[in-house]
């Protein structure tokens, strides 16, 4: 509760997820690619990976039906994922082999948990209430350059999240202007 409640300090709410589960399951296929040749008398280097998640699948008890959170956002307590993610990383070393540049991109594949939240009701006799559960997909893109400093080590520069890219952001709630 904020300060200026009477009543602060008192517990508002408290969440305290199942800490043992009859099972949890993920299961998915993985995909990997590598890539070295030499350009110009330097070194190119192409590597991507990327995961296909089949299952994310959750049982509290084992008298309970199994969940499956695959492509959700998943519920308090219990996670979900994206059914894709994935990298790709571009890197080209100079033929001095002291200096190096890297470019890469990190996808992360679309959540929906809007079929699986149905009607939310607002409370405060508000009545139903549609919610948006999407959290759309989502790519970073980052970028570096390292020197190799002779008897000393290496020094790199870089920028993760080049563009700036918010992640995409729900509620489960609608917010009013």
């Amino acid at each position: 509760r904020p300060a200026s409640d009477p009543q602060k300090g008192t517990l508002d709410l408290f969440l305290n997820p199942y800490i043992n589960v009859s099972q949890q399951k993920a299961s998915g296929i993985d995909f990997d690619f590598r890539l070295s040749t030499p350009i110009n008398n330097g070194k190119f280097v192409l590597r991507a990976s990327a995961t296909r998640n089949l299952h994310q699948q959750y049982q509290l008890f084992p008298e309970d039906e199994v969940d499956e959170y695959n492509g959700t956002l998943g519920t308090q307590g219990f996670s979900g994922g994206p059914k894709w993610v994935g990298n790709v990383d571009l890197q080209y070393t100079f033929p001095s082999d002291k200096v190096t540049l890297r470019y890469g991109v990190r996808y992360v594949g679309k959540q929906d948990s809007t079929e699986a939240a149905g009607e939310a009701v607002a409370g405060l006799g508000v009545g139903p209430v549609d919610v948006d559960l999407v959290a759309e997909t989502y790519w970073e893109h980052g970028a570096s350059i390292q020197f190799k400093i002779e008897d000393l080590g290496q020094i790199t520069f870089g920028v993760n999240n080049l563009f700036n890219t918010k992640p995409p952001r729900i509620s489960a709630f609608p917010t009013s202007a």
